[in-house]
């Protein structure tokens, strides 16, 4: 049974799905990965939305590489650890942040 991806997300303020992340719903719907199994993609479709979606509806673990769809991405306060540990060479270097968004 296909599950009906054009509807209000998970998150707490039940925003619609984005087109970005619906496309990765219906991916990750086709491709028959298992429940607990794990996807990935490039920068056009990663968000941290798209993560919790993937998470919620299929129980399928997710990384993605940001880059355009920020909602939700702490970009400001991952840019200010980096800065305090690196000063003004922060590249080549990572951060992790570790939150829970709707129960995920």
């Amino acid at each position: 049974m296909q599950k009906k991806i054009n509807e209000k997300s998970q998150l707490p303020n039940g925003a619609f799905v984005p087109a970005h992340t619906a496309e990765v719903l219906r991916q990750v719907e086709g491709a028959g990965v298992s429940k607990g199994g794990w996807v990935g993609g490039d920068s056009w479709f990663g968000s941290v939305l798209s993560a919790v979606e993937v998470k919620v509806r299929f129980g399928i673990h997710s990384t993605w590489e940001i880059k355009q769809n920020h909602d939700f991405f702490l970009t400001v306060a991952i840019h200010s650890v980096l800065s305090a540990r690196h000063g003004n060479r922060p590249a080549g270097h990572w951060v992790v942040f570790q939150t829970t968004i709707a129960v995920v």
